[in-house]
């Protein structure tokens, strides 16, 4: 993963999600089938690898108590 995307989902049946990256050039829009499943593989991974949410919250007291 090189930066920041978007995962945009329709609410019509069959709709095709697509991809939104904000590049350094321009915006880009991928739209393929292929790309939104790498991307939505990726989302799952992040989401895996994140705190919960009361680790979360601990972790944010704990920063800003040493602050």
């Amino acid at each position: 993963m090189t930066g920041a995307f978007s995962i945009v989902s329709f609410a019509e049946q069959g709709a095709m999600d697509v991809v939104y990256m904000d590049t350094a050039s321009s915006p880009l829009w991928l739209e393929s089938e292929a790309n939104a499943a790498r991307h939505n593989a990726t989302f799952e991974r992040i989401a895996r690898s994140g705190l919960s949410l009361s680790d979360s919250v601990a972790l944010i007291e704990r920063i800003r108590k040493e602050l």
